[in-house]
């Protein structure tokens, strides 16, 4: 399901950046939006990022095989009004069979209050569009069915990614509440879409204040239906 492509530059786009990503579509992408970056900004890839953490390597911290662990961390920037202000983000992985676990940790290296806009994007690779059932759920537990196109849905506890085609559960959850982007990856083509995958964005709103730490824990797994 991890296995994803990005979108370049074809002969028949009318412009050269059309419908393409600048960066690779993988799994759990860091980003540091501007205040103002919604959904369809986003979507159409219009400058959005204030971090250099999307395409640039991160550190190799620790890795235990016979735990299944990896920390990685990137000591990087927020560009904010034209400042460049230090910032890490450290990436705990844990692998087992039906899931994978991260933990976030973002860190306020600079000396001043950041307002801080992150997201995390995971892109799928599933079937096909019209076999992707999607629902939001709260921390109250309620569902909300959210459907395969492109959608904004706020304060949620985790999503459930029912792939109807292949009879799979995928669920995300995280420790605390985000408000989510979910869209279709697709390649423009002369005449039609052709879809590629799909994208969530789990996002969070917050400040950090000098040298002051956050943390989230997420965890990706799947069963069969």
């Amino acid at each position: 399901y991890l296995d994803t492509m990005a979108r370049w530059p074809e002969a028949y786009h009318k412009r050269k950046r059309d419908g393409c990503d600048w960066y690779p579509r993988r799994g759990f992408v860091d980003h540091f939006f501007n205040p103002d970056t919604d959904l369809e900004r986003f979507d159409r890839m219009e400058k959005f990022e204030r971090g250099d953490f999307v395409d640039q390597p991160f550190e190799l911290v620790e890795l235990k095989r016979e735990h299944k662990e990896l920390i990685l961390k990137r000591i990087g920037r927020l560009r904010i009004k034209k400042r460049d202000y230090p910032f890490s983000v450290q990436k705990k992985y844990v692998f087992k069979e039906s899931s994978l676990s991260l933990h976030v940790t973002l860190k306020n290296l600079s000396k001043e209050k950041l307002d801080i806009y992150y997201g995390t994007e995971l892109n799928i690779a599933l079937a096909a569009m019209d076999g992707v059932r999607l629902a939001g759920i709260e921390k109250s537990k309620d569902r909300r069915n959210l459907g395969p196109g492109k959608t904004t849905a706020l304060s949620l506890a985790s999503i459930q990614i029912n792939d109807t085609v292949n009879g799979v559960t995928l669920t995300l959850e995280t420790d605390k509440t985000f408000d989510l982007w979910s869209l279709p990856v697709a390649t423009t083509q002369p005449e039609t879409n052709l879809y590629q995958s799909s994208c969530f964005v789990p996002r969070w709103e917050f400040e950090l204040a000098a040298d002051q730490e956050w943390e989230v824990q997420i965890t990706l797994s799947l069963r069969q239906t």
